[in-house]
């Protein structure tokens, strides 16, 4: 019955989605994406307050991240009420998420978020999308039978899931299968899955060690502290 009052709410195309799939398939992933949206607006909220430039970084990351979210969300909708309208709409329902997170994290829990937090909120998000992903959209995909799509959405994700980006000044040490492969510079790089991993990340900056001060002993029986900083660079 639900189902129903939605379907005809929304307008829906019961020649392309007579058993609601899309449209089930959209609501699932803007409900879910709203909520894992949320830490990150949470993340933007808290790196602006602690540094603005990386504040603006991180928002500029998320906003291009966003992109095929929205594509996940608008396609299934439109598809599900031929309305490119309703579409945009649940897409930005979702995007509301960061505001909300931002808005929650500026008034109230900018003291209070620590790892367990984030580490919930996370795992929470990672089950819904894990769920939404396995039980509707695989399944949907092969119940139409795009075999060849499928495949090639899996090896995208891979690739793009194993592309490093090595820093200027950094260095990656790559192992593979626990043995030291490589080391890799600056620029980009594909790792293998399951058999290369980065072992290490090195930073080629002057670095400091600052170590606490030791009590010592001098020839002629005083005792004083020594303060040493050493400088070194890899």
């Amino acid at each position: 019955a639900r189902i129903s009052f939605v379907t005809s709410f929304l307008k829906i195309d019961n020649r392309i989605d007579s058993d609601n799939t899309l449209l089930k398939i959209g609501i699932l992933s803007m409900i879910s994406l709203l909520i894992h949206n949320i830490p990150e607006g949470i993340i933007c909220a808290i790196s602006s307050y602690n540094d603005i430039d990386l504040g603006i970084k991180m928002s500029i990351m998320i906003m291009v991240h966003n992109i095929p979210e929205g594509i996940i969300i608008s396609l299934p909708i439109y598809y599900a009420t031929r309305s490119r309208g309703r579409a945009l709409l649940y897409t930005v329902i979702s995007s509301l998420g960061e505001i909300i997170g931002a808005i929650i994290t500026s008034l109230f829990l900018y003291k209070y978020v620590n790892d367990y937090f984030m580490y919930v909120v996370l795992m929470v998000t990672a089950g819904i999308m894990i769920t939404l992903s396995v039980g509707k959209i695989l399944k949907e995909g092969i119940d139409l039978k795009v075999f060849k799509w499928l495949i090639l959405g899996i090896l995208f994700a891979i690739i793009i899931a194993n592309v490093r980006i090595v820093p200027q000044a950094h260095e990656y040490v790559i192992e593979f299968l626990g043995k030291y492969k490589c080391t890799w510079g600056a620029g980009i790089h594909v790792k293998i899955p399951v058999i290369e991993r980065i072992a290490k990340k090195i930073t080629l900056k002057e670095q400091v060690i600052d170590s606490p001060p030791q009590p010592v002993i001098t020839k002629d029986n005083v005792t004083m502290q020594i303060d040493t900083v050493v400088f070194f660079k890899i």
